[in-house]
């Protein structure tokens, strides 16, 4: 058949064919082809985007949560740091320890209250950090489409969200994504407004009703009297004798609390509008004089 007078005709039509099939394959199918992996690779990112949403969002269910619980402390924000110093209301307190402890006081210093303006707090510290690292990374953008928050291919339906007037986002001129909430860089205040009241408080007994004491004192039910620093000396028989306090005896100890009150927001008014009058403390309050104990500032 090949030797015949129809073979090249044949072969030339067998070669169109081909020819035919080729470009068919290149012109039709195979563009086909890469539209779909184009859009399995643009589904892909889509369901990733998805997940990244999701996973922020339950975050932010989270923090919203911890932001709800945090509403319940105003009670015990007020209680800890009120506007008020009440001096009487801590010597009361104190004195009601020192009694049911049977420690006996040797002195209350107060010093002058200041503000708390290097009390600072971290970035990495400030939950308001993690949520804006949230929106650190944006949806996925098409490329060279900056109005685009979806990525589509070019003949994919028009799902794409028109952001260009929304305040929400603000992409730039590459399609990039421009976080509307961003992390604070530096070091902060923890709180506005917070003063300290600097307290030194001495006390003797022995070491079980010390630490009675320290026990009554961390009622939660009271302003928090934070404790800074606390100073153990032994006070066995014989040591010096202090000024309304009983003689020594072994096992005794001496113990020096330096500790803070705060009040936040503070309230500095001065209501002067009668006649000073000497405050005398209750018989049994610990801040009564004993014996020959010389005269103390303001009684």
């Amino acid at each position: 058949m090949l030797n015949s007078k129809y073979a090249p005709i044949v072969a030339l039509t067998v070669l169109a064919i081909l020819v035919i099939a080729a470009l068919g394959w290149f012109l039709a199918i195979s563009p086909q082809f890469a539209k779909a992996d184009a859009l399995n690779a643009d589904t892909d990112a889509v369901n990733s985007n998805i997940t990244m949403v999701q996973t922020s969002s339950a975050k932010l269910d989270d923090y919203q949560a911890q932001a709800d619980a945090a509403a319940s402390n105003e009670e015990s924000i007020a209680l800890n740091t009120p506007t008020t110093y009440d001096l009487q209301a801590f010597r009361e307190r104190a004195s009601e320890a020192i009694e049911k402890s049977n420690v006996e006081i040797i002195g209350l210093t107060q010093e002058t209250a200041f503000s708390l303006e290097g009390w600072t707090a971290t970035p990495a510290q400030l939950t308001s950090t993690a949520v804006a690292k949230l929106f650190a990374v944006g949806p996925i953008t098409v490329a060279g489409d900056p109005n685009s928050t979806v990525v589509l291919t070019e003949d994919a339906p028009a799902a794409a969200t028109d952001t260009a007037t929304d305040d929400s986002a603000t992409p730039t001129g590459d399609g990039a994504w421009a976080a509307i909430v961003t992390p604070k860089a530096e070091d902060g205040p923890v709180a506005l407004g917070l003063v300290m009241i600097p307290l030194t408080l001495s006390v003797t007994g022995t070491a079980a009703e010390l630490n009675t004491f320290f026990e009554l004192m961390a009622n939660p039910d009271d302003p928090i009297f934070q404790v800074y620093e606390v100073t153990a000396n032994a006070r066995p028989a014989g040591s010096s004798t202090q000024v309304g306090v009983s003689e020594a005896e072994d096992g005794d100890v001496i113990a020096t609390v330096t500790g803070a009150m705060y009040l936040l927001n503070a309230d500095t008014t001065v209501i002067d509008e009668e006649a000073l009058v000497v405050v005398k403390p209750a018989e049994d309050s610990a801040f009564t004089p004993v014996g020959d104990a010389p005269a103390q500032s303001g009684e």
